[in-house]
């Protein structure tokens, strides 16, 4: 018979993903990609629809595909837009022996800036703000530990927009 899987995560467990998704979030924030590809697992699940609509779900997307669409200069990648992703309130449910489920609140502001010639670029100061937009939402980060090493990646991840203050979309294509 086999051993059940328990449903509870420990402590280690629960540090090693709540840091996860706190450099995730620094990561979208400080366009770091390369600290987002070093946290995230080589496939993974993809569920943006709620966030850019009904063709933006990736069952099995590779890491480096997610990579390049989220620093895309019509994305994240726009050295114009500036973004700060809060986490809150964490849940977590073990899945299976090597899988974990984190539930959060997401607070995501994005701003779109001028190209002014104003200000300082580095702090984003004294730029004029073309455009404003947060998202409100419940975002699930799936987890999976890898094996050989046994460390904790992030494997997925799935928004669920409550609402948005602003057009998120007309940031975007500006």
């Amino acid at each position: 018979m086999a051993e059940p899987v328990p449903t509870e995560i420990s402590f280690q467990e629960y540090l090693a993903c709540t840091q996860i998704s706190q450099e995730w979030a620094s990561s979208y924030d400080t366009k770091n990609w390369d600290k987002l590809a070093s946290i995230v697992a080589p496939e993974m699940h993809i569920d943006y629809r709620s966030v850019m609509g009904p063709e933006h779900l990736f069952p099995s997307m590779p890491a480096t595909d997610y990579i390049s669409m989220m620093k895309d200069p019509k994305k994240l990648g726009n050295p114009l837009v500036t973004t700060q992703h809060f986490l809150g309130t964490p849940s977590f449910a073990r899945t299976s022996g090597a899988e974990i489920t984190g539930t959060y609140q997401l607070r995501a502001h994005h701003l779109r800036f001028d190209v002014d010639g104003q200000g300082d670029d580095a702090k984003r100061r004294g730029r004029k703000v073309l455009a404003s937009a947060t998202g409100h939402a419940i975002i699930k980060h799936f987890y999976r530990k890898t094996e050989g090493e046994g460390e904790w990646k992030l494997a997925g991840l799935q928004p669920r927009v409550l609402y948005d203050e602003g057009d998120l979309k007309t940031l975007f294509e500006m």
